[in-house]
């Protein structure tokens, strides 16, 4: 941080001396160890001993915990907006201009539920070759915001970007990450970064717009940008201004701190009260925060490349009794032998995606350990590479005997504390979806525990009058209360979901098991044998 800022700010926060010596003793900048994917938005965190942080009112806490209500059945960003989002000027002046727009908004605004969202898809489909207006009367100015449950949910299940863009670059907000997007076909794809090539979703919350202005000025807090950058748990605040915010985070270790944070230009410094003879145990925490968390993005990253791919659900199209699973040994065969297509009870499949990657059939527990071994390194060759397996850091074959159960990858789990670190949900918690009020109240309890990329494992009964495992993974939490707000996984087809559709196949199953493997094991350089 630049000194004349920091003088600023702890002036502005009514630091006890303007020194540049008492500064030095006041706080110290944290400086982590390496660069990271993590720190994409220019964030600064800092610890300061004795500092009064003053209180900040403001901000819609109720509209975030709607949000956080809303994702138990869609998709959404968790944002903490300064007060509910209106429409700004322009729309308001579109809307002016044309009173058939303004009529079709003022019924929409009026409805609810199902009937609400007949009325958007209406305007989506009779507007198809006007996106503007499209635009104004569904969006709130560059906002996708929905506050009712029904709408939200077949927002995110059937809205795309070219429902209201027909634009070849636009560009996604989503928090204070600004992404630039391209038109491919009817979708479109992330341009550049980690994520290039990608098809974007749109996501209740986010922001887009043709400009990159069009989405550059805030609306309110992204709480997660604060959580990444210290490597914090949590960021709650429990105050915001526009440039202004105050609250608590919290440590790995569940320790919580309070904290203020300031906006500068472009830049957002975050301040922790800590005592002066604690700052090296803290930074010492948030680094290691902070590797949990980029190891948690690879692994999530990994589950984001097979749902973009779409790899299918290991289960065939003509079954002989119960055969989930065989599809993939019938595919490494085929794909070992330079063939194109394989079959399999008088069905069809093919070994490569039209792209000319690998179409790998999967099994719940197969998504899981796949995107593990393949954050490490590891995967198949695409059609135009040499037909083999690239091994990387991690080899699940040389771990897991039989490592296609999900029993199995629990026992593992419970034996190998070196390598993964597993919670057991007692057995007074585990509730099932049926009781759907109470299992929601077990899984808020939970979440303290719960981390990006950590495995839920689930059992009980199904239709079938069986006990039954299923996994997945926490792709996204919240960074206010860390509550796990989406999940990744395959069950059918590799796809991120929200927990009512994953857990009302079968309600009567629980949460049993968590499971995160250590980041410190991930990151180690391994010895595997080989496939």
């Amino acid at each position: 941080m630049h000194r004349p800022k920091l003088i600023a700010l702890l002036v502005a926060l009514g630091a006890l001396a303007a020194t540049s010596d008492a500064t030095a003793d006041v706080c110290r900048t944290f400086q982590p160890r390496y660069v990271l994917s993590l720190d994409e938005v220019p964030t600064s965190v800092g610890l300061c001993d004795g500092l009064p942080f003053t209180d900040t009112v403001g901000g819609d806490f109720k509209q975030y915990d709607q949000a956080l209500r809303l994702s138990r059945r869609t998709r959404v960003t968790p944002l903490l907006f300064l007060e509910p989002p209106t429409e700004p000027e322009g729309q308001r002046k579109y809307l002016d201009s044309n009173p058939k727009a303004a009529a079709q908004r003022a019924k929409i605004a009026a409805a609810k539920g199902t009937r609400k969202w007949r009325l958007i898809r209406k305007v989506v489909s009779a507007h198809a070759a006007d996106k503007e207006h499209v635009r104004n009367v569904v969006m709130t100015g560059d906002l996708l915001y929905f506050q009712d449950t029904a709408v939200a949910r077949y927002a995110f299940l059937r809205l795309g970007l070219s429902d209201f863009f027909d634009d070849e670059v636009i560009h996604l907000r989503r928090g204070d990450s600004i992404h630039k997007l391209r038109r491919a076909g009817d979708d479109y794809v992330f341009a550049e970064g980690i994520r290039a090539g990608q098809t974007a979703r749109f996501v209740v919350q986010d922001r887009a717009g043709v400009r990159w202005q069009d989405v550059e000025p805030r609306l309110g807090w992204d709480m997660d940008r604060v959580r990444r950058r210290g490597g914090f748990r949590t960021a709650r605040a429990t105050g915001i201004t526009l440039t202004r915010a105050n609250g608590f985070v919290t440590l790995p270790s569940g320790e919580s701190l309070a904290f203020s944070a300031e906006l500068e230009e472009d830049e957002i410094y975050v301040w922790v009260l800590v005592p002066k003879d604690r700052w090296d145990t803290v930074m010492k925490e948030m680094e290691k925060g902070r590797l949990d968390a980029e190891v948690a993005r690879g692994i999530t990253l990994a589950g984001d490349a097979m749902v973009d791919e779409k790899l299918r659900f290991d289960e065939p199209r003509t079954e002989e009794g119960q055969q989930d699973g065989a599809l993939r040994v019938a595919w490494r065969e085929a794909y070992s032998a330079g063939r194109e297509t394989y079959t399999f009870n008088g069905d069809s499949y093919r070994v490569f995606l039209r792209d000319g990657r690998p179409n790998v059939p999967q099994v719940c527990v197969d998504f899981i350990l796949d995107t593990v071994e393949r954050y490490a390194g590891g995967w198949w060759g695409n059609r135009d590479a040499p037909r083999a397996y690239t091994k990387g850091r991690v080899d699940f074959s040389d771990l897991i005997d039989n490592r296609r159960q999900v029993r199995k990858l629990v026992r593992f789990a419970r034996d190998s504390p070196e390598m993964v670190d597993m919670h057991e949900v007692p057995t007074a918690e585990q509730m099932p979806f049926a009781m759907r009020d109470g299992f929601y109240q077990g899984l808020h309890k939970l979440a303290p525990e719960l981390l990006p990329g950590d495995v839920i494992i689930i059992y009980g009964l199904r239709d079938d009058g069986r006990n039954h495992w299923h996994s997945f993974q926490v792709y996204e939490t919240d960074p206010m209360y860390g509550f796990p707000t989406s999940l990744i996984g395959n069950a059918g087809v590799a796809r991120i979901q929200p927990w009512d559709d994953i857990m009302k196949s079968a309600p009567a199953r629980s949460i049993r098991y968590r499971v995160r493997f250590r980041s410190d094991w991930l990151t180690a350089p391994a010895t595997v044998s080989e496939r």
